[in-house]
């Protein structure tokens, strides 16, 4: 049985507990949200070129290490 605060109440389910989730998710249609082809690809490109530097990085240190010990 399902009580609403309005006072009815629906026989939808056998007796099983029932939980419900009280998340709320609002849309969002604006211009910056959306993601094009070409946006996606300039993302993609940011990220790669990110990588990159954070492996040349871990290459530096290491090289560092490797000399020191």
């Amino acid at each position: 049985m399902i009580s609403f605060c309005c006072g009815k109440e629906l026989q939808l389910f056998g007796g099983e507990t029932l939980g419900i989730d009280g998340s709320f998710f609002k849309a969002d249609a604006h211009k910056d949200s959306i993601f094009t082809e070409y946006k996606r690809h300039q993302q993609l490109q940011q990220l790669e070129q990110k990588i990159n530097a954070y492996q040349e990085q871990l290459a530096l240190q290491d090289k560092a290490i490797t000399r020191m010990g």
